[in-house]
């Protein structure tokens, strides 16, 4: 049932090079047809929700995907979670039938028509419950047969989504439909799978009585609960900034800054998935107290992940207006500015992960929340001041100004969590401040440089970005075989990849 890590970082590399490439087909239809403002109501609804069941979740979903990853054959445990799980979707519900009965929805909503409302919260809970199942599917070992669905179900999401655009039928409202059909669906096959693999949480064998109920619940509270302050923080911050940008700036700059955000963030699909991997044999490396291990994944990774996420990042930075105008159209071309800084924002959030999953797999939560409260609360006065109206005192930059806190702030709070990170596992931070500075300063001079020798080429877009793009990767390929210690690597590992993956 179990598929070796190599098997399974390989699947995931390649199940997501696809769907890297499904979702920026995605990104690049979806904005363009629906325009900046409803695209922008569309993403400030999900943040919105997304938030708000994060908070309700306490905290939990990495401390139950670390356990569960320790404790296999517990399916107790995991039928315990579905409960908890239930339990949140009731929660949430109630919440905002609360706001529609007392008519806070205008408040908090801004006249964004309550179907989109609630469409979005249905849509932002099945998102939740794949997030966590795609993690019960990784921690069980079921990776491969896990993102061979996901896939598919991608692919047929695309194939929906682009018979809709042909027929000219596809609205904010019908693209909801889509997403939660499509969602329903790889939940259901998931869960088939589940039980033909033998893990049956409703199996009438699993019973959770009332001890075991108790003890669940004081082992998530134990490791949660440190996170429960943070996650009050981070709620009121998330939505805080978010609802400014939408109060100040309106549905258009949400678009823009969701437009931006949605193009960055696709480069950081590839550390999404592969971060479950590595918590999960984290977590069995710290159970067994295997430094040794622990010291062996995470300078096998975290190196080489962050410079191929950098290497995407700078390229986006130095070429941010002409990609905006190519994907989005005229009508997005004043998000040019905005993609350009939030392109450099995955750097950092790669970081974010695989420190995330040292602390966590470690039980070190009150490291996370302890620096995430002030960054987070300093987050939010920053964001004010950027967003707000000159009259009132602020610098009205829009989505601008967002972008622009959104990496300053995760530089600060990442690299404090790589701190704590290399001291758990006796390692050298100034090595890995030095071996981060200098990636990013020959990433800048490749990228920028090149724009500088290749602009206006030609007079096509898309022929310059291909021209400049070719020799970004040659002339960054051979720095990397020339050196390959930046990426804590040697030659010889080179060579093992290329002879594996590049057999003739």
């Amino acid at each position: 049932m179990n598929d070796s890590l190599s098997k399974r970082f390989s699947f995931k590399f390649i199940a997501n090079l696809f769907s890297v490439l499904i979702s920026s087909i995605i990104t690049i239809i979806v904005p363009r047809i629906l325009g900046p403002n409803l695209y922008g109501d569309f993403m400030f609804l999900n943040d919105h929700f997304k938030k708000i069941i994060g908070f309700l979740t306490l905290g939990t979903p990495m401390g139950f995907f670390i356990k569960i990853s320790k404790r296999r054959e517990e399916i107790t445990l995991l039928k315990f979670y579905i409960y908890f799980l239930i339990l949140i979707l009731s929660v949430s519900s109630l919440f905002l039938a609360i706001i529609y009965v007392f008519d806070y929805d205008d408040q908090i909503y801004l006249k964004i028509g309550y179907q989109f409302v609630i469409l979005s919260f249905i849509y932002s809970f099945l998102l939740f419950l794949i997030d966590t199942f795609r993690k019960v599917n990784d921690a069980y070992g079921l990776t491969v047969f896990s993102e061979k669905y996901f896939l598919l179900n991608r692919v047929a999401g695309l194939f929906i989504i682009l018979i809709f655009v042909y027929f000219k039928i596809l609205n904010l409202l019908n693209y909801f439909f889509i997403l939660i059909f499509t969602s329903l669906a790889l939940l259901i096959s998931w869960f088939i799978y589940l039980n033909k693999s033998n893990i049956r949480p409703f199996s009438k064998k699993y019973i959770i009585d009332k001890i075991l109920a108790k003890k669940y619940v004081l082992e998530l509270y134990l490791y949660s609960h440190p996170l429960f302050v943070k996650g009050i923080v981070v709620l009121i911050v998330g939505i805080g900034e978010r609802w400014l940008l939408q109060l100040y700036g309106g549905s258009e700059q949400q678009g823009f800054y969701s437009y931006s955000f949605a193009l960055a963030s696709i480069i950081i699909l590839f550390t999404t998935s592969i971060a479950p991997i590595f918590t999960t044999d984290f977590s069995i490396a710290w159970k067994n107290n295997d430094y040794v291990k622990m010291r062996k994944l995470f300078n096998t990774l975290v190196h080489p992940l962050v410079f191929i996420t950098s290497f995407l990042s700078f390229f986006v930075a130095s070429n941010g207006v002409e990609i905006m105008i190519l994907f989005g159209g005229k009508s997005y071309e004043g998000a040019g500015l905005s993609l350009m800084i939030l392109a450099l924002y995955p750097i950092h959030q790669t970081y974010g992960q695989l420190c995330g999953a040292v602390l966590y797999s470690s039980g070190k939560t009150k490291i996370v929340r302890n620096v995430s409260i002030p960054v987070q609360i300093i987050g939010l006065c920053v964001v004010y001041f950027f967003i707000s109206p000159e009259n009132i005192g602020g610098l009205n930059l829009g989505a601008v100004g967002l972008s622009y806190k959104m990496i300053f702030l995760q530089i600060i709070a990442v690299n404090i969590y790589l701190w704590y990170c290399v001291k758990i596992l006796s390692l050298s931070f100034t090595k890995h401040i030095l071996k981060q500075f200098l990636m990013f300063f020959i990433l800048f001079i490749f990228s920028f440089g090149l724009k500088f020798i290749f602009k206006n080429t030609t007079d096509f877009i898309i022929l310059n970005l291909i021209i400049n793009g070719v020799f970004y990767l040659i002339i960054s390929a051979v720095f990397i075989f020339i050196f390959p210690s930046i990426i804590n690597l040697e030659r010889r590992d080179l060579y093992k990849f290329f002879k594996k993956y590049f057999k003739a």
